[in-house]
């Protein structure tokens, strides 16, 4: 279930599979003129083992809510500065209202792609996206 506004459209096909240690390619464009792209983040869920058993009985998720992971991968737009973060691999190319860039798969797992923009003083998802490397 998404849980998120619909301010992007994503102009190429982003698999819903593809193989660990391949780039997939992002092309999007924001629906509002009043709306920059700030950066775009990738979150990486790694493929679920079984989930645990609380006392109660019942099985649980131990971030107990819905939520993204905080293994996140910051993509930065070009011409920004950069900041310096251990976990920023990539630039995103951004013309007029329209950004391309490439997500690296570099392990197993569950991606989310979640484009952030910004209104002037706020900043908010502006879609996401969840594919598997396998």
């Amino acid at each position: 279930e998404t849980f998120t506004g619909h301010y992007i459209k994503f102009l190429n096909k982003i698999p819903d599979t593809t193989f660990a240690g391949n780039m997939v390619d992002i092309f999007g464009q924001i629906l509002y003129d009043s709306l920059n792209l700030s950066r775009i983040e990738v979150f990486y869920d790694s493929i679920p083992d079984s989930l645990k058993e609380k006392d109660s009985g019942f099985f649980y998720d131990s971030r107990d809510s819905y939520s993204y992971s905080g293994n996140v991968d910051f993509y930065l737009k070009t011409g920004e500065p950069q900041i310096n973060l251990s976990n920023y691999h990539n630039t995103i190319d951004t013309t007029g209202n329209q950004f391309y860039g490439s997500i690296y798969t570099n392990r197993k797992g569950y991606y989310t792609i979640v484009p952030i923009l910004s209104d002037g003083s706020n900043l908010f998802e502006g879609a996401n996206k969840t594919f598997f490397a396998k």
